[in-house]
């Protein structure tokens, strides 16, 4: 593990902003490995907009890959996936204010599918104020962003073939893969 995420495309730093309406978003970084994409997201506000905790954004219009959406009825998409794009609890938690929240739209899915290389659309829609039954819209919007992955390298798997204790029960661990980012145990047990 000799090169620095950056050099190895697992995180890229994009800074595309688009002002609509006293709301400016800025896709900051993109992050990617084997099964899941996120876009890390700056919202900024004019002085007569205020965000809270329950600030979010009506939907995501669409994401798609490569001009596909990724949520097509269709059988020719995505394996098993999810998507959501919601306020971040990881990165930049701390420098939350009322007029600059950070925000990761999220996607998962079947690890056997490829994002090396593929460009990605997001299209962030209508910023609200989440109440106990409903959805308020404080500024009408919508945001696009459009930018084009890097390639990620498949994991290095590393041969273990021998038993482990887990919490008492004698399991063989077979192989393990790891990425920058994940590692995956592959046992076999009764």
């Amino acid at each position: 593990q000799q090169e620095t995420l950056q050099e190895s495309t697992y995180i890229q730093n994009i800074d595309q902003s688009v002002t609509q309406n006293g709301v400016t978003v800025t896709l900051t970084d993109s992050v990617q490995d084997q099964g899941f994409l996120y876009a890390f997201f700056e919202v900024k506000t004019d002085d007569n907009i205020s965000m809270t905790d329950n600030t979010s954004f009506e939907e995501m219009t669409h994401f798609k890959i490569d001009g596909k959406e990724v949520y097509a009825d269709d059988d020719n998409r995505f394996g098993s996936l999810s998507t959501g794009v919601s306020q971040d609890n990881l990165l930049n938690y701390d420098q939350d204010s009322a007029h600059s929240k950070y925000f990761t739209a999220g996607i998962s899915y079947d690890s056997d599918y490829d994002l090396s290389n593929k460009t990605v659309e997001i299209t962030l829609k209508n910023l609200t104020e989440e109440g106990d039954y409903d959805k308020t819209v404080i500024t009408d919007g919508t945001w696009d962003f459009k930018w084009t992955l890097g390639a990620v390298k498949p994991p290095i798997t590393l041969e273990v073939n021998r038993k482990c204790d887990f919490g008492g029960y004698e399991i063989t661990v077979k192989k393990m893969e790891v990425t920058p980012l994940l590692w995956s145990l592959y046992l076999d047990y009764d």
